[in-house]
């Protein structure tokens, strides 16, 4: 999400740009927070887990296919991404080349992995490579005397064309933030709600901060020439900062690949075991088609603490429940397969990524990001839930037609 903000700081304006960010940032750790509740509550190791208990079946198989579609969609993105970043070092002849080449060699192995903890250093790594980026753009701007829009951001305070440009603006900034399909999983395998909760805030915050420097420095070095795809504007990156941070953009949006092939590729797994007429529940059988996770060391430490342990801190692997690292390894790479090369595929073919950023920011982004979670949250009791169903709402149907008559009509 970080490559498109300065675009959307352009459209929002600085001042709205940055009220922009603050209301995301804050409705985010909000969102995850009634997650994180929700997901204790019924002792769930997944997102679509959560929303049936919560909502009801219908809202399951809904959001099952939102959140196929909505990571379809992101993993788009970040392979136009790296062709975009890869083409001036390449040539355009190359482009597609390249992106085949890096999906190939990194993308797709690092989609084979079977629990997310086996990215934890990956997810790291991609972190830091979106530091360099800023750090480079930085150093471009400060010594850059040339640049004719530099240290002139007061025709960029406002927005560039009214509440429309806002409009445009709202599902970029909500794209940058979208994790929630996420959380449950992740949750699994670090079941304290407090430090989960300390996770969060502490990533939120250092997101949102390179978000706000990045969107700055993007208008004091370019203005409004700035592209949807910020790295489109080093086109002859000659420097060899933002060589460096052109090459570690790649290694983040690899890293972040697999990050969503997993949320898909486990409910299509869901999908498939809930299509099994004949089998029941896995909850409901005395022994799991599917054998559950080996209980972990905080699980045994908790169950040794008796009443006296914080329910809180309860572990989710109390209830047995459909466990996608336990699907054959076939049928595992199969769909991991298909995931990832349908991404490939559509990615040649689609190479339009402010498109496909604010289609995903209206819609999926609104729904799995805010619409749900809010659900999940009134279903718990927890009225806060109502303010992320009302806003959510109201910001995916106006975004979402802006975008569809600014892009198709």
């Amino acid at each position: 999400g970080i490559l498109a903000l300065p675009y959307g700081m352009y459209l929002s304006g600085l001042v709205f740009g940055g009220i922009l960010l603050v209301v995301s940032g804050i409705a985010t750790v909000l969102s995850i927070d009634l997650l994180i509740e929700a997901t204790d509550k019924y002792q769930c190791r997944s997102y679509e887990e959560v929303v049936e208990h919560a909502l009801g079946k219908r809202a399951r198989v809904v959001t099952e296919m939102c959140i196929v579609l909505s990571c379809e969609g992101v993993l788009i993105a970040y392979i136009i991404a790296v062709g975009d970043i890869l083409e001036p070092f390449v040539g355009t002849e190359w482009r597609s080349i390249s992106m085949i080449v890096a999906w190939a060699t990194t993308m797709l192995p690092l989609s084979l992995l079977r629990t997310m903890d086996s990215l934890q250093w990956a997810s790291s790594t991609g972190m830091i490579s979106i530091g360099l980026l800023v750090v480079a753009a930085m150093h471009q701007v400060l010594v850059d005397e040339a640049a004719e829009t530099a240290h002139n951001l007061l025709p960029m305070l406002w927005p560039s064309n009214g509440v429309t440009s806002v409009t445009v603006a709202c599902p970029i900034v909500l794209f940058a933030f979208n994790c929630q399909a996420n959380i449950s999983s992740l949750y699994d395998e670090m079941p304290r709600k407090e430090r989960m909760k300390n996770v969060t805030r502490t990533s939120m915050s250092v997101c949102g901060a390179l978000y706000c420097v990045m969107g700055l420095i993007g208008l004091w070095d370019f203005g409004n020439q700035v592209m949807p795809n910020v790295l489109l504007n080093y086109h002859n990156p000659k420097s060899i900062y933002i060589q460096i941070a052109f090459l570690s953009m790649v290694v983040a949006l690899t890293m972040a690949f697999p990050m969503n092939v997993f949320p898909a590729r486990a409910t299509l797994f869901g999908l498939l075991e809930s299509d099994d007429k004949d089998t029941p529940p896995v909850n409901d059988l005395e022994e799991p088609l599917l054998d559950t996770k080996a209980q972990r060391p905080s699980d045994i430490e908790q169950a040794t603490q008796g009443d006296t342990a914080d329910s809180s801190d309860s572990s989710l692997s109390s209830l047995p429940s459909f466990d996608s690292t336990q699907v054959s390894f076939p049928v595992h790479l199969g769909v991991s397969l298909a995931i990832s090369a349908s991404s490939l595929g559509l990615a040649l073919i689609v190479p339009d990524i402010s498109v496909v950023f604010g289609l995903l920011g209206g819609t999926m982004g609104s729904l799995i990001g805010f619409l749900l979670p809010g659900g999940c949250g009134v279903a718990i009791g927890r009225k806060s839930g109502w303010w992320l169903i009302v806003s959510g709402a109201i910001i995916g149907v106006l975004t979402t037609a802006v975008t569809v008559y600014n892009s198709f009509l």
